[in-house]
């Protein structure tokens, strides 16, 4: 079978080495960059705050990037840190992917559809 989706979630079981995983703990989507801050800034005034998943394409954690920076730039962060501290959250997320090797990335590939249809972030 030639299922990408089937793909993807067999490499998402694998440890960065390209070997399977002993344990769900041990996989590189457990280890996948967290795509909020730790620990989140104070004051916080957001009441929920929507992110891509691990599973997300790059495409869209990269939009949702420039929607947080875009953020940041508007504000000033001695009165709302939030925005920077989320953007460097998703700048994380996108350097652990870019350094991930091809053959383990297990999120969806950027098409244009992902790129043009995002709107969760």
């Amino acid at each position: 079978m030639n299922d990408p989706a089937l793909k993807r979630h067999q490499r998402a079981c694998l440890i960065p080495r390209g070997e399977p995983a002993a344990s769900v703990a041990e996989s590189i989507l457990v280890q996948h960059t967290p795509s909020l801050p730790n620990p989140l800034p104070q004051p916080n005034r957001y009441l929920c705050i929507l992110t891509p998943s691990s599973w997300f394409s790059t495409a869209e954690w990269s939009a949702c990037h420039a929607r947080w920076q875009a953020r940041a730039e508007a504000v000033d962060e001695a009165i709302d840190p939030m925005p920077a501290a989320m953007a460097q959250a998703a700048q994380a997320v996108l350097d652990w992917r870019a350094a991930l090797p091809e053959q383990l990335q297990f999120w969806r590939e950027d098409t244009p559809a992902a790129r043009s249809a995002d709107q969760r972030c």
